[in-house]
């Protein structure tokens, strides 16, 4: 048999804000983020996630290729 399996990998940083509330705190994280001041990287590597997706499918063998 063959599996689609995704492999996510994780980058995380803690980023320290002055803002009055988190949601305020966040969506200023989010616009730094989104105009390239705050860049992760491979220093930021923080593991893997695994998740069980289907049985493979000819396309999925076609569009992934297979792994052995």
């Amino acid at each position: 048999m063959k599996y689609v399996i995704e492999l996510e990998e994780i980058l995380s940083r803690h980023i320290i804000v002055d803002a009055e509330s988190s949601k305020e705190a966040i969506n200023k994280v989010e616009i730094l983020y989104e105009n390239g001041n705050i860049c992760v990287d491979d220093r930021d590597y923080n593991g893997i996630r695994l998740n069980f997706c289907r049985q493979a499918t000819n396309d999925d063998i076609n569009r992934y290729g297979v792994y052995e």
